[in-house]
């Protein structure tokens, strides 16, 4: 496993509104999510410090979280206030991790996804929501493909994967939808999570005595298919952004 560069890093660091964002570095912090007609139907928003505290941001994901919590590997009650302390201790001090609000062409918030586990070669897709109706039927699978090519655009990245709960049919559709993901499956218990957001011991007793019967989907990404059935989100991709000498 390779060691994150100090460029990813900053790149991290700047979405989250850590460092500021220089001009010349090459990328944007809000992602554009366009079609196959270069027609922009949504955009990712990072959660950066001044969202982590926006109290409706904080309950709408709240409420995402509890109404799909079952499809989560970690399971725990959410509540506003703990959402909150995960945004600010967990998400916007590990560099390795960034969430993204999904939104539509309005500019209203309807969904999340993130990427955590970042390497310098590797990162895992996450937190994938869909919380609100509205906005471009594709918007989500679009918005996960945009997320691919920024991941492998800003921060040079090509190995991408996903783990997906085996009965989370729709997720596991999104990303069988793209016909770039080739798919594995593997047992993983379920845990809990600690007030502080970092994984505890084992699932309750009620998850626990189904525990051995939990299997995730792993998702990876095949790069060649995604440029080639993706093209008008890999031609910009061409000039890759280069860390600085």
């Amino acid at each position: 496993m390779s060691e994150m560069s100090e460029y990813q890093r900053s790149v991290i660091r700047t979405c989250k509104g850590l460092e500021a964002n220089d001009s010349g570095a090459g990328f944007e912090t809000e992602i554009a999510v366009v079609n196959e007609k270069n027609e922009r139907i949504g955009s990712l928003r990072p959660l950066d410090c001044h969202l982590a505290d926006d109290e409706g941001v904080v309950n709408s994901l709240t409420v995402w979280r509890r109404r799909f919590g079952r499809f989560f590997f970690t399971q725990f009650e959410p509540t506003d206030e703990r959402t909150k302390s995960w945004l600010n201790n967990v998400v916007l001090k590990d560099d390795t991790r960034l969430l993204f609000l999904v939104k539509d062409a309005a500019g209203r918030p309807v969904g999340n996804l993130g990427a955590c586990s970042i390497t310098g070669e590797s990162a895992e897709l996450d937190n994938f929501i869909r919380g609100e109706r509205g906005g471009d039927p594709k918007l989500m699978l679009l918005s996960g493909l945009s997320l691919v090519g920024w991941i492998y655009g800003a921060l040079n990245i090509e190995k991408i994967h996903a783990r997906v709960i085996a009965n989370n049919f729709r997720t596991l559709s999104v990303y069988e939808a793209t016909g770039c993901f080739d798919r594995g499956e593997v047992p993983e218990p379920l845990q809990e999570v600690a007030d502080d957001g970092n994984a505890g011991g084992p699932a309750a007793p009620d998850a626990q005595a189904s525990r051995e019967e939990i299997r995730f989907v792993k998702m990876t990404l095949d790069v060649q298919k995604f440029l080639s059935r993706y093209p008008w989100m890999a031609n910009p991709l061409s000039r890759r952004v280069k860390a600085p000498n």
